[in-house]
């Protein structure tokens, strides 16, 4: 079965409202199960009804943001399957009848039809809904004047790069899309708010040096324990707060320059902003912004060789119902195609995008934990909301990886108290495991220790027995020849031929006789002989070994003392 480009299209839709209205419809339904319970972390910082009531406000907006989906579900459906875009092209080419200038007004014109049906929608929820809640004091007037006169603005600045990347595209050739993707990477600076942030990385004096002793003392203990030399902390410009994260920091390992967003610096104490600062330091020795910026680029650079290889057909475009004109290529249908078509196709690649960057925070977050601790860092997150809270604390993961491009505060305390836990039981784990590695080796040097003593022992043992045997025949002879008198010994000689002659018995009895001679002799050598039974030579032999014995097993107990 083959899927025509215009079934993709609607299935791909379809995944996207229906991937929206869900999460709206679970951030509801959690909302409401947590609306009753402060989260611990935060009871000393707000009330229960201050958490109900920023419960309510966010139960308003994401039923706005469940409708605005709607909406815009039913506007694109309208615009391609309904001919929306085939009559706004028929009206723009029957009233210019030039192709540039109708390539040049069609995504134009598309754009500030999603811009006009985006105003009312932002009204209500930038401004309408927090005046319901009390959560701002501005003047209805004030606020319309400021957002549609920046709104328009915006897309009137948007129609002189439109008419440069068109004229490019005309002038360039095949290599079109490569001056289009480069134009895309330089606004990307603009709309990724990344160029705040290089105006004081080109212009440091434009932030003033911290005069806070005790706050560049505990700056300068983190850079020393982060292996980081930070050069020069300073506190940007107060017009610069709504514009600014509460800290950033640029330069390299030895020479990092670190930024204080003005209310941040005079509100929080020295031990949060040495929090804050640690997250920032993070984010920069990551390079988060940068990756951010590559991120982006590369998915441009993919968009546009996708739109450069579609650009001289028109198959797709007349199966989702865009109507083309002229032999192509097909500049305004194509760029049409990109603002109606690409986010809802690209919709599935850009959530893994948006959980990676979400994942830099959370390191971020864990960097500042193991440098300042979870304490810290946990109070630093809490002091950076306002107070009263404008906004829950307990919104689902997946509802911020939509609606909102940084995670909510109990999902990175949470995240935060997790990866602690962790750190912490790797800690434990690598001190038991090196206390078995000092228990394993004391006990080979104590086996190594035994098995010396045991061979020096030995040693010590035959050289007693070889000693003793010496002194044992050496008190046998002077004991016989002290009996022997020279009379005796010519007898004795003389009848040793006589012995060897006789028979074993009479050998065996002479024998008996002679030592039954010799006993007397032997008692009467010495008092103490005399006094005690006499012993054999085996029995002093043995005597002498357990006397080695003894002072061996007294050397030993000394060298374990």
């Amino acid at each position: 079965m083959t899927f025509t480009f215009a079934q993709v299209f609607l299935a791909a839709l379809c995944f996207y409202f229906l991937v929206h209205s869900l999460t709206c419809l679970a951030e509801i339904i959690h909302l409401r199960r947590t609306i009753n319970a402060v989260p611990e972390p935060l009871r000393k910082k707000i009330t229960l009804a201050q958490h109900q009531k920023a419960a309510h406000y966010d139960i308003a907006r994401t039923k706005l943001n469940w409708l605005e989906v709607t909406v815009t579900t039913a506007l694109i459906v309208y615009l391609t399957a309904g001919n929306g875009i085939n009559n706004i092209s028929d009206w723009l080419m029957g009233m210019v009848g030039d192709q540039f200038a109708f390539h040049w007004m069609l995504p134009a014109s598309i754009g500030l039809i999603f811009v006009l049906f985006d105003l009312p929608f932002c009204w209500y929820k930038e401004f309408r809904l927090k005046e319901a809640y009390g959560y701002t004091r501005e003047a209805s007037a004030r606020w319309v004047k400021k957002y549609v006169l920046n709104t328009l603005l915006g897309w009137v600045a948007v129609l002189p790069v439109l008419w440069i990347g068109l004229f490019l595209w005309q002038e360039s050739g095949a290599m079109w899309w490569i001056y289009g993707w480069v134009i895309f990477c330089f606004y990307l600076i603009f709309s990724l708010d990344l160029y705040h942030r290089l105006t004081y990385f080109f212009k440091p004096s434009r932030a003033k040096p911290t005069d806070n002793a005790q706050l560049r003392e505990l700056i300068d203990s983190l850079g020393k324990n982060a292996g980081l030399h930070i050069t020069d902390v300073r506190v940007a410009k107060a017009r610069d707060d709504a514009l600014l994260p509460p800290a950033f920091a640029f330069g390299h390992k030895n020479n990092v320059r670190l930024f204080f967003r003005r209310d941040i610096y005079e509100r929080l104490s020295p031990a949060s902003l040495q929090a804050i600062a640690a997250h920032a330091l993070a984010r920069n020795s990551s390079h988060m912004y940068l990756q951010a910026w590559l991120i982006c680029a590369a998915a441009g650079f993919i968009v546009f060789a996708f739109l450069a290889w579609f650009a001289p057909q028109s198959w797709f475009l007349d199966e989702i119902g865009l109507r083309v004109y002229g032999p192509g290529p097909y500049y305004g249908s194509v760029l049409t195609f990109a603002i109606v078509a690409l986010p809802v196709l690209l919709f599935p690649f850009r959530l893994p995008l948006d959980a990676f960057l979400r994942h830099l925070i959370f390191a971020s977050d864990t960097f500042a934990m193991k440098h300042t601790g979870l304490k810290s860092t946990v109070n630093a997150l809490i002091e950076l909301i306002p107070a009263p809270m404008r906004h829950s604390s307990v919104t689902l993961g997946f509802f911020d990886l939509l609606f909102s491009h940084e995670p909510s505060l109990m999902a990175r305390i949470t995240k935060v108290q997790h990866n602690y836990a962790e750190f912490e039981e790797k800690r434990r784990h690598a001190a038991k495991r090196a206390e078995s590695l000092q228990v394993k080796q004391q006990l080979e040097n104590v086996t190594a220790a035994l098995n010396t003593l045991e061979k020096e022992n030995a040693q010590e043992n035959t050289v007693a027995v070889a000693s003793a045997e010496k002194e044992i025949h050496s008190t046998d002879n002077l004991e016989l020849a002290s009996q022997r008198t020279p009379e005796s010994t010519t007898e004795a000689s003389a009848q040793s031929w006589e012995v060897i002659e006789a028979p074993e018995s009479a050998q065996t009895s002479d024998r008996t006789a002679a030592d039954n001679a010799e006993m007397p002799a032997q008692v009467s050598a010495t008092e103490e002989k005399a006094a005690s039974a006499p012993l054999t030579r085996r029995q002093r032999a043995l005597k002498i070994m357990a006397q080695r014995q003894r002072e061996l097993f007294e050397k030993t107990q000394r060298h374990g003392r």
